[in-house]
């Protein structure tokens, strides 16, 4: 690679960190691996401030035996138990939010719970949401969604909270922290540790450093991808002419053949009705006397008892004619 080419990657690499925000998916999977970070902001959403994350990690895969897997984009662990996947989903195209954190979580539990579990002991699990839009649309920075009775105001909790935050701003400390979460350069002095360990990604030359690995590293896979699709899509588009040229070229070798059985059958069938009718004269003249039987069924190429089934035939049609 030469010296323009490598000036160039690292150009784009290093634009794309300045832009970035906690919300985009390079940032949050960096930061996301800290157990600090997330136990500071889950404090806030939870509204605990004395939970204690043990355990953070990123891009968690989770495949299942049998149906869909899926990648979280944060799972953790806290002292008391509970599980904790934290997404984030700048964009509001070609998902089906609610399903997909139900989706979540049904694996979550399934993957943390093993044979024999009491029900009771099924871990509890939370799925924290953070969209880069108002998800709801009611003006709010976080939304708890809670089991409650119909027709009464009796909640009922069954291990799970489903909680989305959103860029409202409704001067909450939660509106604080997505402002950091999605503002490329806000900082803020409620969430030191975030807004340090975004300076740090984002300003230091160690912190540039390890995020123009994760950058490159996305950029390949996306131009991979890319290519992938590519292929894929020249591959769908050769499939299809190709198909289309093989019908075209069937279809014209169907008319073809068609044609020429056409003609073939057609001959047959009239070489068929030129003989019956040639049999049938010759039937007509033995009746005359014109031809000996044994002559007519030499020249018929028929056995005796065919021909006497096609002389029955003539007679029969001739009697009947005569009646008409």
């Amino acid at each position: 690679m030469d010296s323009k080419t490598t000036s160039k990657a690292s150009y784009t690499a290093r634009d794309i960190i300045r832009a970035s925000t906690v919300i985009d998916d390079i940032m949050f999977r960096k930061m996301a691996n800290d157990p600090d970070f997330m136990q500071e902001i889950l404090r806030a959403i939870l509204g605990d401030p004395l939970l204690t994350v043990i355990e953070s990690r990123s891009q968690e895969d989770i495949s299942p035996i049998t149906g869909r897997g899926i990648v979280v984009d944060c799972l953790c662990r806290s002292t008391d138990g509970r599980i904790i996947n934290v997404e984030v989903q700048k964009g509001d195209k070609g998902v089906d939010h609610q399903r997909r954190v139900r989706y979540h979580s049904s694996l979550i539990t399934v993957e943390n719970t093993g044979k024999g579990t009491k029900f009771s002991d099924v871990p509890d699990v939370t799925v924290v949401y953070i969209c880069g839009f108002d998800i709801f649309g009611l003006g709010k920075a976080m939304y708890e969604i809670e089991r409650v009775i119909a027709g009464t105001t009796e909640k009922r909790y069954n291990g799970f909270r489903e909680i989305y935050l959103t860029p409202s701003e409704d001067s909450t400390d939660i509106s604080e922290l997505m402002k950091v979460f999605t503002e490329s350069d806000c900082y803020s002095e409620r969430f030191p540790v975030t807004s340090d360990l975004k300076r740090y990604y984002k300003t230091t030359p160690e912190g540039i450093d390890e995020m123009n690995f994760m950058v490159d590293e996305y950029l390949d896979k996306a131009r991979e991808e890319a290519r992938e699709e590519g292929l894929a899509e020249g591959r769908a588009e050769g499939r299809a002419e190709g198909r289309a040229e093989g019908r075209a070229e069937g279809r014209e070798e169907g008319r073809a053949e068609g044609r020429a059985e056409g003609r073939a059958e057609g001959r047959a069938e009239g070489r068929e009705e030129e003989r019956a009718e040639m049999i049938e004269k010759i039937c007509l003249s033995v009746i005359s006397g014109a031809i000996a039987r044994e002559a007519a069924i030499s020249v018929c190429g028929l056995t005796e008892d065919e021909f006497d089934v096609c002389m029955k035939k003539v007679t029969e049609k001739r009697a009947l004619q005569n009646n008409n």
